[in-house]
């Protein structure tokens, strides 16, 4: 029967890493060839490995003819650092500048929630006795009296001040060792639940790249993949979804918008999400000053301040027109009598 135990050997991954590899929708070649990697790297307590010859890939359940083409793949999306020309390999623990989609079916809520759960049975189990021990094993020894551990068996009791004495001894409980259990494990479990709220509140911040999938911009890849990461080299992550906001109130979802505010703000000297915060309260407020003003200053042609007179002008020439006209036709109408 199989046994294996860590001593003879297990490989180190942090929790946070090995969660990003289940979100992400790799494919099962690639999700081998990382394996294989962490494996050979990690499993051997190394934070690279060496790997000769392609056809050794074959070893994860790959086909010769897709080796290259998925190593080459995991490189252009920076999952994969690759000397290829001493053909050392290793996984970019930097999983914010992975290029690999996430999985539609993630859900972090759900995935925290199950992993919570699981904690909380280990607490539990940890805490209680197990239903094979009986509860003086846990007290004293089968063979031991209680006399013996307040004075040996050649001392009277009297040799000793058994008042003071019996203060500092445990002494059993009437109470079932379950019962006992079940005293301390609610302030555990409470405590548990708090630490595991604090550690998680920061995993459960988005990242740029999720911020900029999940709200429309588009999939990570090509060109949005490489100003991403030239901007993540400069701002965090808050900063940047900062930017994808301000683009999103105004309908200006592009990189051509993004970028006219993040080069602003580098100009600025912004550098936390706080100072990217006052820059965009100052540029608000500055519009709303410029509008202001504007209004202000407004000019008013000439012809719009003197359209009244000309219509009166227009009126009075028509009433002269209309005169003579008439004083025409009388003066014909006489010379034809």
């Amino acid at each position: 029967m199989a046994n294996p135990q860590v001593e003879s050997g297990h490989i180190r991954i942090a929790n946070e890493l090995y969660d990003e590899i289940l979100r992400r929708n790799f494919t099962k070649r690639q999700q081998n060839l990382v394996l294989f990697i962490w494996r050979l790297s990690y499993g051997t307590g190394q934070k690279d490995c060496k790997v000769k010859h392609f056809n050794l890939f074959e070893l994860a359940g790959l086909y010769r003819s897709d080796i290259r083409k998925e190593l080459n793949y995991l490189k252009e999306c920076s999952v994969l650092n690759w000397d290829e020309e001493n053909m050392i390999f290793s996984i970019n623990k930097n999983y914010k500048l992975w290029q690999i989609s996430p999985n539609k079916n993630w859900n972090s809520e759900r995935f925290n929630s199950l992993i919570h759960e699981n904690i909380m049975r280990k607490n539990v189990s940890e805490t209680l006795t197990n239903k094979d021990k009986e509860v003086s094993e846990t007290l004293i020894t089968e063979n031991d009296r209680v006399s013996n551990s307040l004075t040996n068996k050649t001392e009277n009791v009297s040799n000793s001040p058994t008042s003071e004495l019996v203060k500092h001894q445990q002494r059993p409980s009437e109470k079932s060792s379950t019962s006992r259990g079940t005293e301390n494990l609610y302030p555990l479990l409470e405590t548990s639940l708090k630490d595991i709220n604090n550690k998680d509140s920061s995993y459960r911040q988005p990242s740029a790249s999720k911020f900029y999938e999940e709200n429309g911009f588009g999939i990570i890849g090509g060109h949005a993949a490489e100003m991403l990461m030239k901007w993540l080299n400069k701002f965090d992550d808050e900063v940047l979804i900062l930017a994808m906001k301000e683009a999103i109130e105004n309908d200006a979802k592009n990189w051509r918008y993004m970028n006219r505010v993040l080069s602003s703000w580098e100009e600025q000297g912004v550098k936390t999400a706080s100072d990217a915060k006052a820059a965009i309260e100052e540029f608000r407020s500055q519009s709303r000053s410029n509008y202001s003003g504007r209004r202000q200053t407004e000019v008013v042609p000439d012809w719009f301040k003197n359209r009244d007179q000309s219509e009166k002008e227009k009126s009075s020439y028509s009433n002269v027109d209309q005169e003579e006209l008439m004083s025409m036709l009388q003066r014909h109408a006489g010379g034809n009598d």
